[in-house]
């Protein structure tokens, strides 16, 4: 079966806008457009409700790694290879939590040496959030069991991976359930768990209705993997005028939230579709799965996003997911005397990828490798096209 390395490259283009988006909301008046708030400052309401917001994309990022981490998680069992499901869970584990705990370990050890209480003054709440919390044990025992509370302290973006390694628990019985079922079965399961967010009650603990709600975008992302030969078919008999329509469409629900921002007003009711939380999250959703069809259906999408460049992006994008939070601490705390912000600003990215590709070859290829070993003596080899572990 082939490797879908367009959607390596796709990932690492996403973790770079998470990258940027976390770089402008250092900012006070980038992180209150965050909040759908107009500044009345032309540059920052110019970037951020229009669709220049694609740039830093942050959230939306997000929503597509979930897509992308059910579709890719869910080919081995759609192709009927036989799986053993404690050594899915190990692999599973060494790809996710080591690099994970490693990094909160050394964003503890920097938050001792750097930290300034009160934080940094003329930079946004957001950021001065972030490292306020000491140290205690319960403080760390949150991190190490992954329980979703007070993330933002150690690294801000360590909450979607509390969804992704809960979520892959049971993803396999997911798949499973789907595997061999029609197209409504797969329409009423999405429902069901969209519905079931819903049923739980509200003040679950640990950020549990969040993962049932997050799940639903694993869902789809099996869903679209199980049809995509399917939706092959019809996408390739599609002429240019369609694709070129389609992929303007993609681009406009995967911006929801910002494409118009500008030009409604804040009272109005079509504004306020456009900032709903849900709606916008199934428009993104949307829109992040017709980008994956023109990846790995397009031979022009294709072939720019298996350039080197992207490819390699996409090989440290775990990395530079987990790394670049900490950069952006470290390098404001021990710079902001003497450097103006905006110079640490446009540090940030170049010092993320030298980092995020340190820490890939040093910490994720180790962890990697370690849980494959663990691993390799009780399961059959999978084959390289079905590596969930490079997603």
């Amino acid at each position: 079966m082939r490797r879908y390395e367009s959607l390596d490259s796709i990932r690492g283009i996403a973790a770079l806008a998470v990258v940027f988006s976390h770089m402008f909301i250092v900012f006070p008046a980038f992180y209150s457009a965050l909040s759908m708030q107009q500044n009345n400052q032309l540059i920052v309401d110019f970037l951020a409700f229009t669709p220049l917001h694609l740039l830093w994309s942050g959230h939306e990022a997000v929503i597509l790694f979930f897509i992308l981490s059910g579709f890719v998680l869910s080919l081995p069992y759609l192709n009927n290879r036989k799986l053993v499901y404690t050594n899915y869970i190990v692999q599973r584990v060494f790809r996710i939590y080591i690099p994970y705990i490693v990094i909160i370990l050394f964003s503890i050890v920097l938050q001792y040496f750097l930290y300034s209480p009160g934080g940094i003054a003329g930079l946004s709440k957001w950021f001065n959030w972030m490292w306020m919390l000491p140290l205690s044990p319960g403080l760390f025992s949150h991190f190490l069991f992954m329980s979703g509370e007070l993330t933002h302290n150690y690294n801000t973006a360590s909450w979607s991976l509390v969804h992704e390694m809960r979520i892959s628990l049971i993803f396999p019985f997911i798949v499973l359930l789907i595997r061999r079922k029609k197209i409504f079965f797969d329409l009423g399961l999405l429902a069901l768990v969209f519905a079931g967010r819903y049923a739980l009650p509200t003040d679950l603990p640990y950020k549990i209705n969040d993962t049932f709600y997050y799940a639903l975008f694993f869902v789809v992302g099996a869903v679209l993997a199980k049809h995509r030969e399917s939706l092959s078919i019809l996408f390739l008999k599609t002429g240019t005028y369609f694709k070129v329509s389609l992929f303007a469409v993609a681009l406009l629900l995967y911006n929801w939230h910002w494409n118009f921002g500008m030009v409604l007003p804040a009272d109005s009711p079509l504004r306020q579709l456009f900032a709903d939380r849900i709606i916008g999250d199934m428009a993104i959703g949307a829109g992040a799965c017709i980008f994956f069809l023109f990846a790995i259906h397009s031979a022009w999408t294709e072939k720019m996003l298996t350039h080197r460049i992207p490819l390699f992006l996409g090989k440290i994008s775990y990395s530079l997911y987990l790394v670049h939070p900490v950069v952006i601490l470290v390098l404001f705390y021990s710079l902001h005397a003497w450097v103006h912000p905006l110079l640490i600003f446009a540090m940030v990215p170049l010092v993320s990828l030298a980092v995020a590709t340190a820490y890939h070859y040093s910490v994720e290829v180790t962890a990697m490798k370690t849980g494959k070993l663990l691993t390799s003596k009780k399961a059959p080899k999978i084959s390289k096209g079905l590596e969930p572990q490079k997603y």
